[in-house]
């Protein structure tokens, strides 16, 4: 396009009779300052193709090596299936444009256009659908392929997981931190803070909950404030702090939230809670 664009005004104007005069003109016009117009179009098509021909021997060549990862963990086995099936589309669609562009210089241009108004649409669906299927039906995606980036060693774990997932010593160090530290006591306490503390990718942490702590972040925090509330009722905290008092002590920012959160996870209200435990 440069030399269109730096090409004076008359020159732009013949351009455009020359295409009014015949639409097969096209194929010709527009010349760049290294290639003509009929390379340009293959080559672009050409080079995606290469491209995903590429991805695709790497993908198999992953699976080659990680086919125990990929079937035993569910996340390693969607990122994969998912890249699969992006790589396939954009091939096709790929292959569908290369075709058309060498039936463009075989047949007339307006009949070219006219058949490939349904492979044009077909395409365009299809590449609008991917990246709103990603995001609505497979939000797992975007965690990617764990791969443990920090070498851990733990004496003591209550973390269930697969063992062969590569983050669960990951997550073994994101618990262990959470009970020795107790971050969450904090109110404005959240992921950053944990990614802060520990150096670990904010992804790898919503991972680790996600999947091998089996709870959000969101939740987990919600869940271990309850469990440090209940632990100062049951220490006789409530003789000399306000129900509300615990609620400020163990991270809740509000009384309400306190409530409602202690109400969801134990099915009764701190104070019946207190009633029970006497």
């Amino acid at each position: 396009m440069a030399p269109y664009i730096l090409s004076t005004f008359d020159f732009k104007l013949e351009i455009a009779r020359l295409i009014n005069a015949d639409i097969n003109n096209i194929r010709t016009l527009g010349a760049g300052f290294i290639i003509s117009p009929g390379i340009s179009f293959v080559t672009r098509p050409s080079l995606i193709i290469i491209y995903a021909c590429a991805s695709i021997f790497l993908l198999l060549k992953y699976r080659r090596k990680e086919r125990k990862n990929l079937g035993s963990n569910k996340q390693n086995k969607l990122v994969y299936s998912w890249l699969l099936t992006l790589i396939l589309v954009t091939l096709f669609v790929a292959a569908n444009f290369l075709a058309m562009t060498i039936n463009l210089y075989l047949a007339p241009v307006s009949k070219v256009v006219l058949e490939s108004v349904l492979a044009y649409n077909i395409s365009g669906i299809a590449f609008a659908l991917l990246p709103f299927a990603l995001i609505v039906f497979f939000p797992q995606i975007l965690y990617g392929m764990p791969i443990a980036t920090v070498a851990v060693k733990t004496k003591k774990t209550t973390v269930v997981a697969d063992v062969d997932d590569p983050l669960t010593e990951t997550a073994q160090l994101i618990e262990e931190y959470l009970r020795k530290e107790k971050p969450y006591l904090y109110q404005n306490f959240d992921v950053e803070d944990v990614e802060e503390a520990l150096g670990i990718p904010k992804h790898h942490i919503i991972y680790c909950f996600a999947f091998i702590l089996n709870k959000k972040f969101t939740s987990y925090r919600s869940w271990i404030r309850v469990e440090h509330a209940k632990e100062l009722l049951k220490s006789g905290m409530a003789d000399t702090l306000s129900i509300d008092g615990i609620g400020s002590q163990s991270g809740f920012p509000s009384r309400s939230s306190f409530y409602a959160t202690f109400k969801a996870e134990t099915g009764m209200t701190p104070s019946q809670y207190l009633e029970n435990l006497s």
